[in-house]
């Protein structure tokens, strides 16, 4: 049967006006079977085929087919298909936000002990004791962190919380000490052939003249730096042994001891041990000190096209620290370097010889917690955080054993410092390398100590 081509453009086009009609009568819910497809196609399938215009042939198969493929049952189980996708990745994220809550409170409960059916210092000090018996070791100090006796801890937290807490400190004094501090550090790399300053050294030295001096009251003038050189390294060295899973009685420093005691520090004019001094000490520098490092080239050598925000942020700085009213903004930045950087990366608890641990920075940096961004430095997120957020931040643990700093203490200090070190040490100033990279160049900052002592501070 020879059809022309008017015909079969005349009977597709009836078909397709066809099904239009149909549509309008809920042509949706339709489902044609393949004899009812054959018998309605039939005709303009012949007629495109027959037609000696091969221009019009392909265009009246692929109409017909198009219009049969929209109504054929495969149109729907790709339907229904990405229907299920939809509900199985919606499962899948719900299943991922209830498996971070949980995983959220089961840190909670190691830090807090309730993993352990403890709640009372008599069963929750020994817990924590023994998994740090390897800093009670190496450094022969006796505090909350290393007894397991109420009484001891007592005694410890009343005066840790009376020296944190005092209303009197004046900030503009710390910080002018900070400041003498680097100003003679960066005099001497002036001088020296590579202008290089080495970082952390100067950090921990920094820190622990302003630690000594708030704690003691003692003249920063009579705090010999290559003594601070001294002490600060031999506390790194000890505090790796420490924690090294090798040597789990690691042997005393004689020398950290000797040249410690040669301070001199006293308290209400009785002259302490070394034992007692590094007790008193090391809670507040050995977390101060790598917090201030990395948050200081996390805010001023990360990300230069955020400096001008982070300067109006940090403008008031130390005139406003101690005021409630005007410092909140500045202390973000301390906020979320304790968020990227936490004191404590782990947080240990030990039963029965069986060491639990608590992963502080995870919680701290999980992408399912703190967004796609959650490796960037952005203290503007403390503007408004989430209720799991809020959470998982404890940059000072939590109850019953809470870091005395956290009224505000600690968050000053560490945002005193790290201004600080940004105006002295500023990118207009230098750059802060790793090797041969430059620190906006690094992919992600090491924070492990050795890793750490390769930082320098390249003057222009």
């Amino acid at each position: 049967m020879e059809v022309s081509s008017n015909t079969m453009r005349k009977r597709t086009r009836q078909t397709i006006v066809g099904f239009r009609d149909r549509e309008s009568s809920n042509v949706r819910q339709l489902r044609l079977e393949p004899r009812q497809m054959i018998t309605t196609f039939r005709l303009p399938l012949r007629a495109a085929f027959n037609c000696k215009r091969g221009a019009f042939r392909l265009l009246g198969v692929t109409v017909t087919l198009v219009c049969t493929l929209r109504h054929h049952v495969f149109v729907r189980y790709i339907t229904r298909l990405i229907g299920s996708v939809r509900l199985w990745w919606t499962a899948e994220f719900q299943r991922s936000q209830t498996d971070i809550h949980d995983w959220v409170r089961e840190q909670r409960s190691i830090i807090d002990f309730s993993f352990a059916g403890a709640s009372k210092p008599l069963e929750t000090l020994p817990i924590r004791a023994a998994a740090n018996r390897g800093v009670a070791d190496a450094f022969g100090i006796v505090n909350s962190l290393t007894t397991p006796s109420p009484e001891l801890h007592k005694v410890f937290l009343k005066t840790a919380s009376q020296t944190v807490n005092r209303s009197n400190r004046d900030w503009s004094i710390l910080y002018d000490i900070a400041q003498a501090c680097l100003q003679r550090d960066i005099s001497n790399a002036a001088t020296a052939n590579n202008r290089h300053l080495l970082l952390a050294e100067s950090v921990r030295c920094t820190c622990l003249t302003v630690v000594i001096v708030d704690n003691f009251n003692v003249d920063p003038s009579t705090l010999p730096r290559f003594l601070l050189v001294v002490i600060t390294e031999q506390i790194n060295t000890q505090w790796l042994k420490s924690k090294s899973a090798e040597q789990t009685s690691p042997d005393r420093s004689t020398l950290l001891h000797h040249t410690i005691k040669s301070l001199g520090l006293k308290v209400d004019n009785q002259l302490l041990t070394p034992e007692q001094m590094l007790a008193l000490i090391m809670p507040q520098y050995e977390t101060l000190w790598r917090v201030v490092l990395l948050t200081y080239i996390l805010a001023y050598h990360r990300h230069p096209a955020t400096l001008q925000a982070l300067e109006k942020r940090v403008a008031d700085v130390p005139d406003c620290l101690g005021d409630r009213s005007r410092e909140q903004e500045a202390i973000k930045v301390a906020k979320e370097g304790l968020r990227l950087t936490p004191s404590n990366k782990r947080i240990y608890r030990s039963v029965d010889g069986i060491t639990t641990k608590a992963d502080v920075e995870r919680s701290h940096r999980d992408p399912r917690i703190w967004g796609s961004d959650s490796l960037v430095f952005r203290p503007d997120r403390f503007d408004d955080l989430t209720p799991l957020q809020k959470e998982a931040y404890f940059p000072y643990s939590i109850r019953p054993h809470k870091c005395p700093a956290f009224t505000g203490f600690g968050d000053r200090m560490v945002t005193m410092l790290v201004v600080c070190f940004g105006q002295a040490m500023g990118l207009g100033k230098g750059t802060v390398i790793l090797g041969n990279k430059p620190a906006a160049d690094l992919d992600m900052l090491p924070s492990g100590r050795d890793e750490m002592e390769g930082f320098r501070f390249v003057l222009h």
